[in-house]
C-alpha cells in the first residue's frame, strides 16, 4: 500500500490523525510525507498504524499517549498514561514564568512541584539557561518521574537539577539552606479540578487514559495548594525569597485570598478562556 492509499482511505477520517501516525511510523516529517506520497508501506508497518489509529478511534487513547510524545514550544517532551498531557493554558504558565525572568537580570533557582512530565520546569530552564542556578522537581508518582528524569537527560544538562519523589515542598525544604543564595521560583500547577467536576464535566477520553490523581482535588479543587501553602507560612520567611507561579481557576483565587491573603499578594498575570488564571504570589 502506497502513503497516498492510506491517508486517502475513507476509513480513516481523521485525517490529521492518521498523517500523524505515518509520519511517526516512518520517521519523517510533514513535509517529507507530501514529498513521499507514492512510496510504499510495509505490511508490517501499515498494520501498526492501523491498529495505534483503531486505538485511537475506538478506545479514545490520546494520540500523544500513542505517539509517546508531545510537542510543547517547538520542544518534544515524552509522556505515558502516568503523565498529563499539557494543556495550552499550559504555555501561559511557561511565558509568565519567561517574561519575568527575563525582566531581572539574576541568578534563580527553580522549585517544580508536581512535576508530571517535568514539562513546567525543564521548560523554563531551556528557556532561560542562563539565569538558572540550580532546580529541584518533586512528584508523589514514582512513575511520573521517571519520565521527568528521561526528558531531562535528553533536554538539560545541567546538574545541577535534582528529580526526587516528594509531597509537594518537603524534600526541597530539608534542603532549603542550599537555595538561600538566589531567589526560588515555585512553580506550582497542581490539581485542582474539583472531584464532582471532574466526575461529571470531564471527557470521557480525558477520564479513562490520564492519571486521575493528577486533576482532582478536593471538593474545591484546592486541597493541595492549601497544603503547600500552610507548608511555606511554617518556614523562617524572612530567610526565604521566591515568587510562585500557579494556574486555577477564577473563583477559586477568591477561596484562597480570603484563607491566605495575609501572607501573600496574589496578582494575576494571564488569562485563558476567560475562566483559567496564571497568578504569581509574592510574600506580604
Amino acid at each position: 500500500m502506497k502513503i497516498i492509499d492510506l491517508i486517502s482511505n475513507p476509513e480513516y477520517k481523521y485525517k490529521k490523525v492518521i498523517s500523524s501516525l505515518i509520519c511517526h511510523n516512518l520517521n519523517i516529517n510533514k513535509e517529507d510525507l507530501f514529498k513521499k506520497y507514492e512510496n510504499e508501506i510495509e505490511k508490517k508497518v501499515y498494520e501498526k498504524i492501523d491498529q495505534q489509529y483503531k486505538d485511537y478511534q475506538n478506545n479514545n487513547k490520546p494520540l500523544e499517549y500513542i505517539l509517546g510524545y508531545v510537542e510543547f514550544l517547538g520542544v518534544k517532551f515524552y509522556v505515558n498514561e502516568n503523565t498529563l498531557i499539557p494543556r495550552p493554558e499550559t504555555e501561559y504558565m511557561i511565558q509568565s514564568i519567561n517574561e519575568y525572568i527575563q525582566s531581572n537580570n539574576k541568578k534563580f533557582n527553580i522549585i517544580d512541584i508536581g512535576t508530571g512530565s517535568g514539562v513546567l520546569g525543564i521548560s523554563t530552564i531551556y528557556h532561560n539557561i542562563q539565569n538558572i542556578q540550580q532546580a529541584i522537581f518533586t512528584d508523589i508518582s514514582e512513575k511520573a518521574l521517571e519520565v521527568a528524569q528521561i526528558n531531562k537527560n535528553i533536554l538539560i544538562k545541567n546538574e545541577n537539577v535534582k528529580i526526587c519523589k516528594s509531597n509537594l515542598l518537603e524534600k526541597f525544604i530539608e534542603n532549603i539552606e542550599n537555595y538561600k543564595n538566589n531567589e526560588n521560583i515555585i512553580i506550582g500547577n497542581l490539581p485542582y479540578i474539583p472531584d464532582n467536576t471532574f466526575d461529571n464535566d470531564v471527557e470521557d477520553n480525558v477520564k479513562l487514559w490520564e492519571p486521575r490523581i493528577a486533576f482532582v482535588g478536593g471538593n474545591d479543587g484546592l486541597n493541595l495548594y492549601r497544603e503547600m501553602f500552610e507548608q511555606i507560612i511554617k518556614l523562617d520567611l524572612d530567610k526565604f525569597e521566591f515568587t510562585m507561579f500557579l494556574e486555577m481557576m477564577t473563583n477559586q483565587i477568591e477561596i484562597l485570598k480570603n484563607e491566605y491573603g495575609k501572607y501573600f499578594d496574589f496578582e494575576v498575570m494571564k488569562t485563558f478562556h476567560f475562566n483559567i488564571k496564571i497568578l504569581k504570589l509574592k510574600l506580604l
